[in-house]
């Protein structure tokens, strides 16, 4: 197992951009995990604190880290796409820097949090890079919800309250909410949703399960004791890397 501390220019963000990746050494195309990290957080974070490299090697697989600073994984403008940077110039980056395989069903997305949705909202986008997503207490954003007594626009952070002053309402729906984005869905990813009851986010993600089954998309959600803290990423990581990995 190789671990690779990089950076490669994103046109996206016009910039260089950090990123991490764990690479084990074997001649096959690799099954990749594109793993995000929190609000607050960087791209050394799920290395640092939990027991990943650990699993990469166990489990064979590909993990890159991008580094996607308080963005949400969001594109704010042409010169601030956060989330092409990932799924786009980094996929695209890595795939030729490293022997990944770049099948569909080899290629998936996960995150924590801000990194949920992140990874939630990119897989909604690019369903034909990403096969399965996995967000962990996923910071769901989703107005469409408001009959289930869902958060609403006004508790946004800072970051993306930005947002409001370059776009439209209806952009910003378009753009944000995971609900309109559910609907433009062409491909469908495998969803998995982790929460823990202690979770202040626990009740979020489960209507959003419930709004997902009444909309006939196949989801599952996994709930067990748990706070938003590390203690229960680093414990629930490995059951979300072995749903990743089951064919």
């Amino acid at each position: 197992m190789t671990l690779v501390q990089a950076s490669f220019f994103s046109k996206n963000l016009n910039r260089q951009v950090y990123y991490n990746a764990m690479i084990p050494n074997t001649q096959q195309p690799l099954r990749t995990l594109y793993l995000l990290h929190g609000w607050s957080g960087s791209h050394d974070d799920w290395i640092k604190r939990t027991r990943v490299l650990e699993l990469a090697e166990k489990y064979h697989i590909a993990i890159i880290f991008p580094n996607g600073e308080n963005s949400f994984y969001v594109d704010f403008s042409e010169a601030e796409s956060y989330g092409k940077m990932v799924a786009e110039d980094l996929v695209a980056e890595t795939r030729q820097l490293f022997n990944l395989s770049d099948k569909r069903e080899d290629t998936w997305i996960a995150g924590l949090s801000m990194g949920g949705y992140g990874a939630l909202r990119l897989g909604f986008l690019y369903g034909h890079i990403f096969s399965k997503i996995t967000g962990m207490s996923s910071r769901i954003i989703a107005r469409g919800m408001d009959d289930l007594d869902y958060q609403d626009y006004q508790q946004l952070p800072p970051t993306l309250k930005n947002i409001f002053i370059r776009k439209t309402p209806s952009e910003i729906e378009q753009e944000l909410d995971l609900t309109v984005l559910a609907k433009c869905v062409k491909q469908w990813p495998k969803i998995e949703l982790y929460c823990g009851r202690e979770d202040d986010f626990y009740q979020y993600n489960k209507n959003f399960y419930h709004w997902l089954k009444q909309k006939s998309i196949t989801v599952n959600f996994y709930e067990t004791e748990g706070d938003h803290n590390w203690d229960y990423w680093n414990q629930v990581i490995e059951p979300v890397i072995q749903q990743l990995v089951a064919e």
